[in-house]
């Protein structure tokens, strides 16, 4: 599945695993994953089984998503 998703500003999740990889890429804005900082034309593969502590965007996120 591909997805474009908007963030809202104040966007916070937290503790789950993933069931199959996900693959995101930031359009605008910030997205912060387990701590890690993902500006525009940032790029993250988490793979199945990925565990996940926090997954934020502050101030809002326009992500590219890609999952299986």
């Amino acid at each position: 599945m591909t997805a474009l998703i908007r963030l809202p500003a104040g966007f916070a999740d937290r503790d789950f695993v993933l069931a199959s990889y996900l693959e995101l890429f930031v359009i605008e804005g910030e997205l912060t994953v387990n701590q890690q900082r993902h500006g525009i034309d940032g790029y993250a593969f988490l793979p199945a089984g990925y565990q996940f502590d926090s997954l934020s965007s502050p101030g809002g996120a326009i992500v590219l998503v890609f999952l299986d």
